[in-house]
């Protein structure tokens, strides 16, 4: 049976009484007005009882309406050796699902005139060039990267958090890339291939990656941490360890401690490719992005995304050779579209979807490893057709929930 979430009482200093007491309001399930969220909450409890009965540690689900967070929780344990409950301020890594968000850096930038999603990408890389493919005489650009259409490598290397190696630098990572196929003909997801979109933004903005985006991106949905590919020392106590459930450890060769059933902690790693998504934020700061996408690139009276910058986003990339949008995956369900991506990195699995035409979306994060994708569905149906929206899904395929 799942723990619902709750924030401990902890004593402090009389100069934080009031920091303490905004803390706490965070923790507690966020409810919106005028929408509808009873049934679909229901739903999510026993999703969540579900995934925690098979071995995984912890869940957190936020749901949106446009640039209104509906509701938020999480379930199970942050840290289950030392039985530190998750809450809707735990942090975790947002794996791929950042991904949408380094495609909004790109297109901040072209909204001020510094780069063209057309253009060689070699003209924004501070020397670096990557070289053509043997076959061709077309450059890669901005929008084959986003559209993992630029014919590089898929991987990237990973080191464990108490190796004493560092992964290698950001520019070395982009200098050693050489495509293996010709740009804009062959679909091929490559983490590499949005190192090289990050490393264009700070070459391009003149700032630290991480900085542009939370003043540009996030900064205007009110995220409330200050690093990205990294931690401040409020973040370092709240993060969600990685769990892998006992039998799926087991398969992998780690042999685990514990038992069958039971979530079993892993290693922390790091992603030589950061900007790929090795991200670490509260959920609901991940769902605030998503509902600036649903809301027409306005979260709550702030224009983050132009208008036309978030429908260029969610139309296929047709010039790149592509069927997907900047940065987000195209669903086709029925006649509806879909905005969605998935977020697989060792011990945590993450997804984000949402419903341009009705504005409903669902973001999930949970510390295990598998595909989220029919849960984070199944939410979202759910909760759209709490609202009154079902004709838009009549001729929607029915989706089963992972047991």
């Amino acid at each position: 049976m799942a723990t619902r979430s709750r924030r401990s009482c902890v004593p402090h200093p009389p100069l934080s009484v009031f920091r303490a007491l905004f803390m706490l309001l965070l923790s507690i399930p966020l409810f919106a007005q005028g929408q509808k969220t009873a049934k679909t909450v229901e739903l999510v409890e026993k999703l969540c009882e579900s995934e925690l009965a098979n071995g995984v540690a912890s869940v957190s689900v936020v749901l949106v309406h446009k640039d209104n967070i509906l509701w938020s929780d999480a379930f199970g344990h942050a840290n289950v050796w030392a039985e530190t409950e998750a809450t809707p301020d735990t942090v975790y890594a947002t794996c791929s699902t950042f991904k949408p968000a380094l495609a909004a850096a790109v297109l901040r930038l072209m909204e001020q005139g510094k780069v063209k999603l057309d253009e060689p990408v070699n003209r924004y890389l501070g020397g670096i060039e990557l070289p053509r493919h043997p076959d061709s005489e077309e450059d890669i650009t901005l929008r084959h990267l986003l559209t993992h259409m630029s014919g590089l490598p898929g991987g990237g290397e990973t080191v464990e958090l108490w190796d004493r190696s560092a992964p290698p630098a950001l520019r070395e990572v982009v200098a050693g890339l050489e495509p293996t196929e010709s740009p804009g003909k062959i679909y091929r997801y490559s983490n590499p291939g949005y190192a090289v979109v990050g490393l264009a933004v700070e070459e391009v903005s003149g700032q630290k990656l991480e900085s542009f985006v939370l003043a540009e991106v996030f900064g205007a949905t009110g995220a409330t941490h200050g690093r990205l590919f990294g931690l401040t020392s409020g973040m370092a106590e709240r993060v969600a360890l990685p769990y892998l459930p006992f039998e799926l450890a087991d398969s992998l060769g780690l042999e685990p401690d514990g038992a069958p059933g039971r979530p079993v902690a892993i290693p922390q790693s790091r992603f030589g490719v950061y900007p790929a998504g090795d991200v670490y934020m509260v959920p609901t700061d991940m769902a605030r992005f998503l509902g600036m996408h649903l809301n027409k690139g306005v979260w709550r009276g702030s224009q983050v995304l132009e208008r036309e910058s978030v429908e260029i986003s969610h139309s296929p990339q047709s010039q790149a050779g592509s069927t997907d949008g900047l940065g987000w995956y195209l669903k086709k369900r029925g006649d509806q579209t879909f905005i969605e991506h998935p977020g697989g990195y060792t011990g945590y699995s993450a997804y984000s979807i949402g419903h341009p035409a009705s504005g409903y979306g669902v973001y999930t994060v949970a510390t295990s490893m598998g595909d989220m994708s029919d849960l984070a569905s199944s939410i979202l149906i759910s909760l759209i057709e709490e609202n009154g929206e079902a004709p838009l899904l009549k001729d929607l395929p029915p989706t089963t929930p992972r047991q």
